[in-house]
């Protein structure tokens, strides 16, 4: 797995899910939420919402803890995910604006 950041500070990563790219490089970064610890914190955690040209959705999901040969090190992954939980995900953590710009308007 190779990530890196990119200029604008973020991760960047490739993964392949079910025979397709999923690249946060080309993909539309939608919005973040993260628990509020410094990145380089034990307990941070982050998820980052892209939507990829043809209108799919995944999250860069950063701060996931494994234990290896007995020590734990933190991770990140690529999650693909459905319009109805990219919805959710957008219900939870972006203003009412935000969720317009990408899904558009919503019955009052």
């Amino acid at each position: 797995m190779n990530n890196y950041l990119d200029m604008g500070g973020y991760f960047t990563m490739k993964k392949i899910i079910g025979g397709k790219l999923y690249d946060t490089e080309t993909a539309i970064r939608i919005g973040e939420y993260n628990n509020g610890e410094m990145p380089n914190s034990f307990h941070y955690y982050s998820e980052t919402l892209y939507q990829k040209k043809n209108g799919e959705f995944f999250l860069l999901i950063d701060g996931i803890r494994k234990k290896i040969y007995g020590n734990y090190t933190t991770d990140c992954k690529i999650e693909k995910i459905d319009v109805e939980q990219a919805k959710e995900w957008c219900e939870l953590n972006l203003s009412g604006e935000e969720y317009i710009d990408v899904f558009g308007q919503v019955d009052e």
